[in-house]
């Protein structure tokens, strides 16, 4: 079986280490710290906190930080119907074709009439045509004397497309234009203009002149003719259209492999290479939807600290606490000393961020929020509150999260932007984030509520408590088990350094680490009451995640469960058992239009809207046994809490099913 992507914590097989774990009511804290001498830079390095429904990744930057922020119910898509009617009618003819040998021909069927039913597909043409007439443009960008002075840069190529460099949600038309020398001993040689991958059409232009033009991931290599090129400065020009997902001209994964301009016939001996920045512009960011099988989870929104430290910074450390789960930023400037600290409250529904420092009157900073959704709006609803406003495109879900700030003296006012707090004693940063999700059929809840309702419970209500109830309600999860492998000289190195070392060194409580960060993160995007942990958990920075960030039923969305029962976390089960419940409500509907069969059905994904149906293609999707895997976990539950009630009136019915 094919593996995919390892969620953000991939969960070893723990039966080995079985005979090493003890239960009791007390964490050893003083080896379940991540620690880090420095700011997470990229996304993959910062360190995650969540209550189940809310999730942060905290970057600890010092001038500016970080917390990206994300809740379980932001999804694309909508209710929909994701059956095909009747599709069992074709069912006999494809197995037919697959005992004839055919498979060929077999696939060709099932992909027409056996898949399931896409999400509602915009008027491509129609915008296609307004592009190509250059709709909105002044001149044309495809002409060599073309004025781009005032165009920006973009790093060309990124195999993993411009939204891993800065441009993530950036769909539709994009203009890019450079420009290279042609040698003189080129000049009455015929040119091979090598861009490799481009996502999703291109309209490639040299010197004005169309050179090449596909809509495909394959290999772009266009011939350019002599008699288009001059002595000098040559022009290129590429209209690249991207309707989702990656886009761009993504090049080689290799990159030592040049996109660029040589010779015909003498690939591999000269190349000009075209890796650089170019000039580019947008002529249209709002393409048409493209049908989509499911529905992909979003990330919501980012909260930004700022502040001004006039001298240099000293004793940096950044951390993640799995006995309390708080993670926290220190430092000193000018010897006095920061800290922030950062907690997910599941009782509060809120995500906090607490500022301290050594010297009175020493907290000063600014803070807003951001969303990488775009046309989303931020405003102030009084001195020391904003508000953010989003919806999903091409969705019907939409966001509101509130940013409220507390401080212990000093002076606090706002804009329709920001919040400022200069000269505090201490200060804390609240943000709360909710849908209109209510259910997979029902959309109709008040996405501002949750935050109202939020804001209102916290009044009053001190840090330090908000604190010690945090505390108090995951420690009840995570002081069920404790591991004691032994200890190791490595325990006082930052944990990057830890994880560099350790396929030399003999790290033994780094394992014991490893299990219980495995642990916490379980806890962490699967409370009960919540949506399972999707294929990240609940952590997700990106508008197109690698494949969707949503239930891969076929492995994923199993392994992220295994640790439940085996590691005494058996509540954390919950949100998975409701999900399977409510697969084997639309997977009935599935069984009948697919299979005309009774009983439910789960294919290989799932997702918000826990569609069961066939995706992707029929070479692969058409994979029946989702339902019968999670119907293991079912029974795991049963083994371990020996819940006959459970069995009898929840379990059993679905298995049966």
């Amino acid at each position: 079986m094919m593996m995919k992507k390892k969620p953000l914590y991939y969960f070893f097989p723990a039966l080995v280490l079985f005979q090493c774990l003890s239960f009791y009511s007390q964490a050893q804290s003083s080896s379940l710290q991540l620690w880090y001498n420095k700011p997470a830079v990229k996304w993959t390095e910062a360190l995650p906190i969540g209550n189940g429904r809310l999730g942060a990744m905290i970057f600890g930057g010092v001038e500016e930080d970080r917390v990206q922020y994300n809740e379980e119910t932001l999804w694309t898509g909508e209710p929909r119907n994701y059956n095909r009617p009747n599709a069992h009618q074709y069912l006999d003819s494809i197995r037919q074709l697959l005992f004839n040998g055919q498979q060929k021909e077999a696939e060709l069927l099932a992909g027409e009439k056996f898949m399931g039913l896409k999400s509602h597909e915009g008027q491509r043409a129609t915008w296609l045509s307004s592009i190509l007439s250059l709709k909105g443009v002044k001149g044309n960008p495809a002409l060599e004397d073309y004025d781009d002075s005032q165009w920006k840069l973009m790093d060309v190529p990124s195999y993993e497309g411009w939204e891993a460099i800065g441009f993530d949600g950036l769909d539709g038309a994009v203009w890019l234009r450079t420009s290279f020398d042609l040698p003189a001993d080129w000049s009455n040689k015929n040119l091979i203009l090598d861009l490799n991958r481009i996502r999703d059409q291109d309209f490639t232009y040299v010197n004005g002149k169309q050179v090449g033009g596909m809509e495909s991931t394959e290999p772009r290599k266009y011939r350019i003719a002599k008699d288009i090129l001059h002595p000098g400065k040559n022009s290129i020009a590429i209209l690249v259209l991207n309707f989702d997902n990656k886009g761009g001209i993504t090049g080689y994964k290799d990159s030592s492999r040049k996109i660029g301009i040589y010779p015909e016939g003498e690939e591999g001996k000269n190349i000009i290479s075209i890796h650089r920045s170019w000039k580019y512009w947008i002529q249209d960011d709002n393409p048409p939807p493209i049908g989509k099988y499911q529905a992909d989870y979003q990330p919501f929104g980012d909260l930004w600290l700022k502040f001004t430290h006039q001298d240099p910074v000293t004793n940096y450390r950044r951390e993640l606490d799995l006995s309390t789960a708080l993670s926290s930023v220190s430092y000193s400037v000018n010897s006095i000393q920061y800290k922030r600290e950062y907690l997910a409250s599941q009782p509060k529904q809120v995500i906090a961020v607490h500022l301290t420092a050594s010297k009175p009157g020493a907290i000063s900073f600014e803070t807003s929020l951001s969303s990488p959704h775009k046309n989303y709006s931020l405003k102030k609803t009084g001195p020391s509150t904003l508000v953010l406003s989003l919806a999903v495109r091409n969705g019907a879900l939409r966001g509101i999260s509130y940013l409220h700030v507390t401080i212990n003296k000093g002076t606090i006012s706002a804009t329709n932007e920001k919040i400022i707090v200069r000269n505090a004693d201490e200060a804390t940063v609240y943000v709360t984030a909710g849908t209109n999700f209510r259910n997979y059929k029902d959309i109709s809840a008040d996405p501002a509520a949750t935050g109202i309702k939020t804001l209102k419970a916290l009044s009053g209500k001190s840090y330090e408590s908000i604190r010690r109830e945090h505390i108090k309600e995951y420690t009840n999860y995570f002081n069920t088990l404790s591991i004691d492998l032994g200890q190791s000289t490595n325990e006082s190195l930052p944990t990057d350094e830890r994880i560099t070392r350790f396929a030399s060194t003999n790290d033994p409580s780094f394992v014991a680490l490893y299990l219980q960060y495995g642990r916490y993160l379980l806890i962490a995007s699967s409370r009960p009451g919540t949506r399972p942990a999707n294929l990240q958990g609940i952590w997700n920075d990106l508008l197109a995640p690698p494949w969707g960030s949503k239930y891969t039923t076929n492995i994923n969305a199993e392994m992220n469960y295994w640790p439940a029962e085996l590691l005494n976390l058996s509540a954390m089960h919950e949100p998975l058992f409701t999900m399977i419940n409510e697969l084997s409500i639309t997977g009935r509907e599935t069984a009948k239009a697919y299979y005309g069969a009774p009983g439910w059905v789960l294919h290989h994904n799932t997702d918000l809207w826990r569609g069961t149906a066939p995706i992707n293609a029929s070479n692969h999707g058409i994979w029946v046994t989702g339902g019968a895997w999670l119907c293991e976990h079912l029974w795991e539950h049963y083994l371990f809490t020996q819940d006959k009630v459970f069995l009898e009136n929840r379990a059993y019915p679905i298995m049966k099913q």
